[in-house]
C-alpha cells in the first residue's frame, strides 16, 4: 500500500510539471546557410510562435557569420533583430523566409542602420547590394558585402531536438518507476527466501 501511494504522489507532481511545462513552448532552429561563399550558421529561438513571425516573436539568436573579410558572431546580447512583413515564418519543424514577400529579416551588430556586421534576408536588397535578396557581412562598415538573389520560401533551419519540461518530467516519473518496481521486486525475493 505504501509503494502505490508513493507512486500517486510521484504521478500527481509529473502531471503537475507537465501541465506547467506546456505553457511554454520555446523552439530553437538550427541551420547552415551559404551566402556567396560566405557562410552563415543559425541559432534562432522562438517564442513557439507557428506561421508568420513577429519581431517579438524572436526571443534568442546566435549567429556565426564567415565571409572573405573574417567572422563574427551575432548574438541577442551584442545585436539586433529587425522583422518587417511577413518574410519571416515558422512551422513546428522550420524556420523559413519567403523571398517573395517584400519583408525583410535583419539581425545587425550594435544598432540597426549603425554600419555593423549583419545578415540580411529581404525580397531584392540587402544593404544597397541590388539584387541580393540575402547577404552578409563581418566588417564595420559593411565592406565587403556578400550576397546573392534568392526566391521562394526557403527552409534556413531546421528545429532543434530538445525535449520539453513536460518530456523530462514524464522521463524521470518512468525511471523513477522502474526504480521502485526494482526495489520491490528484490524485497519480495529477499523475504521469499528467507
Amino acid at each position: 500500500m505504501g509503494d502505490f501511494m508513493n507512486i500517486s504522489k510521484i504521478l500527481a507532481g509529473a502531471a503537475m510539471v507537465a501541465a506547467l511545462g506546456t505553457a511554454a513552448h520555446a523552439t530553437t532552429y538550427v541551420g547552415t546557410r551559404d551566402v556567396a561563399g560566405a557562410t552563415v550558421n543559425l541559432s534562432v529561438t522562438t517564442d513557439g510562435a507557428i506561421g508568420v513571425l513577429t519581431q517579438s516573436d524572436v526571443t534568442d539568436w546566435t549567429i556565426g557569420l564567415t565571409d572573405s573579410a573574417g567572422s563574427f558572431t551575432l548574438t541577442s546580447s551584442n545585436s539586433e533583430f529587425l522583422d518587417i512583413g511577413s518574410g519571416l515564418s515558422a512551422t513546428s519543424t522550420g524556420l523559413y523566409f519567403d523571398f517573395g514577400s517584400g519583408g525583410i529579416a535583419l539581425w545587425e551588430n550594435s544598432v540597426i542602420g549603425d554600419d555593423g556586421p549583419f545578415y540580411c534576408l529581404t525580397s531584392n536588397n540587402c544593404w544597397g547590394n541590388s539584387g541580393a535578396a540575402e547577404g552578409v557581412s563581418t566588417q564595420s562598415p559593411e565592406s565587403p558585402i556578400e550576397g546573392v538573389p534568392q526566391s521562394g520560401n526557403q527552409l534556413l533551419a531546421r528545429a532543434g531536438a530538445v525535449p520539453e519540461p513536460a518530456t523530462w518530467a514524464m522521463m524521470l516519473v518512468g525511471v523513477g518507476g522502474l526504480g521502485m518496481s526494482l526495489r520491490g521486486n528484490r524485497r519480495k525475493a529477499a523475504v521469499a527466501t528467507a
